[in-house]
């Protein structure tokens, strides 16, 4: 309002006897950029897990289709009938 005085400090000055909490506050933001940083490599080290366990996933899949079909294969030979033969 009209009547409120200015207390504020220039842009680029400190108001005297705030030292203590400029140097503060810039610490803080310190230790705020590095747990950024180290948040963003926890992510990228998830999404690279993540990739490699869905590789690793359809891998395993397609493995156990192999061997279902071969056991299966193997069955039918044990019997003598072809397990894929069209039925009548």
């Amino acid at each position: 309002m009209a009547n409120e005085s200015k207390t504020s400090a220039p842009a680029g000055k400190t108001v005297p006897g705030t030292e203590p909490l400029q140097a503060m506050m810039e610490e803080w933001a310190r230790f705020e950029q590095k747990g950024l940083e180290q948040a963003r490599q926890a992510v990228d080290e998830l999404a690279r897990m993540a990739q490699a366990s869905l590789a690793y996933a359809a891998q395993l899949s397609a493995e156990w289709r192999r061997l279902s079909m071969e056991g299966a294969r193997r069955a039918g030979e044990a019997v003598g009938q072809n397990p894929f033969a069209p039925r009548a």
